[in-house]
């Protein structure tokens, strides 16, 4: 809902959520109030006045029963008034005089129904039954009151410096300082993580409103409230009609069966419409393009075709899962030797066994995040570019490491992590959070058995990079070309003087790299060479 009081809004860009973009609406219900994109109360109060007019005949029925006019009004509080009254602390300040008239109307009807013949300000005065203006500004009153006194109401408001303040505290007390005191004796840090998260979580239900929100993946794009509503009223209609079957039941399935019918349409062809509308924006981006078009187009079922095994198709999904994960497996490292490899220049003089973060060194980490960059393009090195002007040759060669994040050896890994002077309990840390790791293939619904992770770094972690990149990183290490790394991108680059020379020193460092590759537990190189010229 966008909120605007101009004649002619403007158009801003569309919300998207999980690439379902968001449907705009001029008004919406929540907790029960009706809020409209120009902030006034007209439909709230046309809602809520039609339902207290419909109760209005449980009144008439009563006093024709014989209930006297005490336990009359004490129904009218209960039935009517309340509805009435229902979050008036939210829209009474800006109710005009015409739609204050109207609710006041229904309470005129009432007090006629329980003392005919009576004026209104007699059945006020004999009843004393207020007038609902009054009242309600006297409800704002206590309401203001209750939360400069410090109720639960303030905390569901905006935050001020003071209520950050109670807040701050709130989670300081119950999350940090008490949760965290009593887990200093406990080894397990799941144990830990546990006790940590109930007690903010805790903070959240105390402070924080919750609202459970309803994600219909399989609905149709130009579905919304109106028409689920009526399909509901129409198979409601139709389950009536199969238990009675009568002609009256049958005409009104039928109305609402033509009226659902109508409200489809009309939420089609407006779908259509707005569709039409995004893709011809110009300021809509290929995101929100690619967003609709999957939205208008039929969703094709994505099933994995038969795989073949020693000339057998295979087509049941467990054996499908079965062989996936024998592939997967077969790509890690089985290889338990005790011979480490050598390290040339990896410092010892350092040590570092804990990490201690305080909250203004993540503060400042989270301020500086820029969400909206994105990353550029790779230029060209002035090296190269300085050589290209001189009239040399450059001979550049790119290695690509075969299945590089999944054959990191854990031993390896962990020996030049203690050479960098990474020690107990940090060491241990990172050894448990490697080793003992397990994976399976669930394909169609179906899993075939788990397998044990013997080697490599977790991808898509945010240790993995690092991890991948310590051990990889002494490839460099006595090389006479000038190496160039980008995570698992190695590349050799030689300035040619010499023809023979800088051939010998290619080779040389092939070489070196081809036994470091060995030591480390990695597939020969692929490579592949180019020379530049000017």
């Amino acid at each position: 809902m966008q909120i605007c009081f101009f004649r002619n809004k403007p158009e801003l860009p569309h919300l998207c959520v999980e690439d379902q973009i968001l449907e705009c609406v001029w008004s919406h219900k929540v907790l029960g109030l009706i809020i409209q994109d120009d902030l006034k109360w007209n439909e709230h109060i046309s809602v809520i006045v039609t339902k207290a007019s419909k109760r209005l005949h449980i009144l008439r029925v009563l006093r024709r029963g014989g209930i006297p006019p005490h336990d009359l009004i004490t129904i009218y509080y209960a039935l009517i008034r309340s509805t009435l009254e229902y979050c008036c602390t939210v829209w009474h300040c800006g109710l005009p005089m015409y739609l204050s008239e109207q609710v006041e109307k229904i309470q005129k009807r009432a007090l006629r129904i329980i003392l005919p013949g009576r004026s209104y300000g007699e059945a006020q005065e004999m009843l004393q039954c207020p007038r609902l203006d009054i009242r309600r500004g006297e409800l704002c009153e206590k309401t203001m009151k209750n939360i400069a006194l410090g109720s639960r109401l303030s905390f569901h408001l905006t935050l001020t410096s003071e209520n950050e303040h109670v807040l701050n505290e709130a989670l300081k007390n119950n999350c940090m300082d008490d949760q965290l005191a009593e887990t200093t004796i406990i080894i397990d840090i799941n144990e830990i993580y546990n006790k940590w998260f109930d007690g903010f979580y805790s903070v959240l239900d105390q402070y924080f409103p919750q609202q459970v929100v309803t994600i219909r993946p399989n609905d149709k794009p130009w579905m919304n409230s109106k028409v689920r509503l009526a399909i509901r009223k129409r198979d409601r209609l139709l389950r009536k009609h199969n238990r009675t079957k009568t002609v009256l039941s049958w005409q009104n399935y039928k109305r609402q069966r033509n009226r659902t019918t109508a409200i489809i349409r009309c939420a089609k062809a407006s779908f259509h419409e707005k569709s039409n509308d995004w893709l011809c924006d110009p300021h809509g981006g290929p995101k929100q393009w690619w967003s609709i078009s999957r939205k208008l187009c039929v969703k094709m079922i994505s099933n994995i075709p038969a795989l073949k095994e020693n000339g057998i198709a295979i087509e049941n999904p467990v054996h499908k899962a079965q062989i996936f994960g024998d592939h997967f497996s077969q790509t890690q490292l089985y290889d338990n030797t005790t011979e480490l490899p050598h390290l040339v220049s990896f410092p010892s003089d350092k040590r570092i066994g804990l990490i201690f973060v305080s909250y203004s060194e993540v503060l400042s980490i989270f301020k500086n995040i820029n969400v909206s960059k994105a990353s550029g393009h790779d230029g060209i090195g002035n090296k190269v570019i300085k050589a290209l002007d001189d009239g040399k040759e450059v001979r550049v060669v790119f290695l690509d490491v075969s299945k590089a994040f999944d054959r990191v050896w854990h031993t390896g890994l962990l020996f030049k992590l203690q050479k960098l002077g990474v020690q107990d309990p940090l060491l241990s840390w990172i050894k448990n959070y490697l080793c003992d790791r397990k994976q399976r293939v669930v394909m169609e619904g179906q899993s075939w058995e788990w397998k044990s992770i013997n080697s490599g770094v977790p991808q898509g972690s945010v240790l993995g990079p690092l991890l991948f990149l310590v051990y990889i990183n002494d490839i460099t290490e006595g090389r006479e070309s000038i190496p160039l790394l980008f995570a698992d991108d190695t590349a050799l680059l030689e300035i040619v003087d010499s023809p023979d020379k800088s051939a010998f020193t290619l080779n040389n460092d092939l070489e070196k790299i081809s036994n470091w590759s060995q030591k480390c537990h990695y597939e020969p190189f692929k490579m592949r060479s180019y020379c530049l010229f000017s």
